[in-house]
């Protein structure tokens, strides 16, 4: 259950309908930041709490990759919508295509929740995934 508090908050940027995904990115990175926060202030080991950083780092920057291409799927299946002569198959392709991606990113996700927990103790875990969930906007 906790697994999924760490991927919802970093799949807050997913979570969202083409008139707000700007504010739903900025409150994404709100929650990266403030989960960065928390674990420089409950993680005491110096080389632990950079790896864990680290990995937290790059888990940023392949949200706003996928972000980037949510946001280039969306307007590609809202034109694809628009345009009357497109096929079925032509819907179903993209689909595809995004279901792919999708499934790509969230095992990267789950791959890279099991190396932060492996870095930390099972206190410092549930603490940070406890405290965290209050980070995620209702």
């Amino acid at each position: 259950m906790k697994y999924k508090l760490f991927i919802a908050g970093l799949m807050l940027l997913l979570s969202c309908t083409s008139q707000n995904l700007a504010t739903k990115e900025d409150e994404g990175q709100k929650v990266i930041g403030e989960l960065r926060e928390l674990i420089k202030t409950e993680i005491k080991d110096p080389e632990r709490q950079a790896q864990i950083l680290q990995i937290v780092d790059g888990v940023e920057i392949e949200a706003q990759k996928f972000f980037k291409f949510y946001q280039e799927h969306d307007n590609r299946i809202t034109r694809l919508n628009t345009n009357y002569e497109t096929s079925r198959e032509d819907l179903e392709k993209v689909i595809d295509e995004f279901n792919e991606k999708y499934d790509a990113y969230l095992k990267m996700l789950i791959r890279k929740r099991s190396e932060m927990r492996q870095l930390t103790s099972i206190e410092e875990w549930e603490t940070i995934m406890d405290r965290e969930s209050t980070f995620i906007p209702e």
